[in-house]
């Protein structure tokens, strides 16, 4: 994207496994700031491999014990999918972007220092069985931020008693964000990144919005609170100018705004 738009200010609104495929959010300009309200539950279709585990829970990891393949039952199979749906608390893999005592925990893991991670809490609101072939099952999942599928085929594998690692993981939907309007990052140039980039308004379509006009407008571009006219639903808001486009996203207290992130400049008229 920094290529095919000749800009640096691109970033991105959260990792992928090296081995996985599918969605990845890209904010672009000022919509860097707007990163964070993007990280709503994701949406994935994983590939379970059966048989055995590995060290980093996925196909990239050394295997734990003999190389098998073993054919799930699929009535046990949705029996613990079930028993790993709602909120549950899941161990991070040893491999994984935490942080312990200023180092990521793949780095200790790779230098044979990693410590065993509490259960941290995580919700997963679906975890579906699509199918079972021979020893490979096809899953649907839609979890929080922070859940790792991988670890729900480890924790699948033990339930079973047979191991199981993550060997296929494609996201399908990252909050607001799915793959019907992806591109082909193999196939970007400046036409497609320009076409494909979404309003910053529209993008943020899940927070309530309310539009500004006039002294309260000016008040918004420059930071300051306003009264809110009408009762406001949710912890943000989205404030538009009256052509529609996002001035910013507001954090609402006691029946004001106050402009959390600003995303549009201050016109001529409204610095005077």
């Amino acid at each position: 994207m920094r290529r095919a738009l000749g800009t640096r200010r691109v970033g991105h609104t959260g990792t992928l496994d090296p081995f996985a495929t599918g969605l990845l959010g890209v904010c672009v300009g000022r919509a860097t700031r707007l990163a964070r309200f993007f990280d709503g539950d994701k949406e994935y279709e994983a590939v379970a491999r059966f048989g055995f585990a590995t060290d980093s829970d996925d196909a990239t990891g050394v295997p734990l014990g003999e190389v098998r393949d073993v054919e799930p039952d699929p009535a046990a199979l949705a029996a613990a999918c079930a028993a790993l749906t709602g909120d549950i608390l899941q161990r991070p893999p040893a491999f994984s972007a935490k942080h312990v005592d200023g180092r990521r925990m793949h780095e200790l893991a790779r230098a044979g220092k990693a410590p065993e991670l509490p259960p941290v809490p995580v919700r997963v609101a679906a975890l579906e069985l699509l199918a079972v072939t021979g020893s490979r099952a096809r899953l649907r999942v839609l979890c929080s931020p922070g859940t790792y599928v991988r670890a729900l085929a480890r924790d699948l594998g033990a339930a079973l008693g047979c191991g199981a690692h993550l060997e296929e993981l494609r996201r399908l939907r990252s909050g607001p964000l799915d793959l019907s309007r992806a591109l082909a990052a193999d196939r970007l140039d400046e036409t497609s990144a320009r076409a494909g980039l979404v309003p910053m308004a529209e993008a943020l379509a899940h927070l309530p919005a309310t539009t500004v006009a006039g002294p309260a407008l000016v008040r918004a571009l420059h930071g300051n609170d306003i009264p809110l006219e009408v009762a406001a639903a949710g912890e943000w808001l989205r404030l538009l100018d009256p052509e529609g486009a996002l001035v910013a996203v507001a954090r609402v207290e006691h029946g004001r705004a106050r402009p959390e992130v600003v995303v549009a400049e201050p016109h001529a008229d409204a610095r005077s």
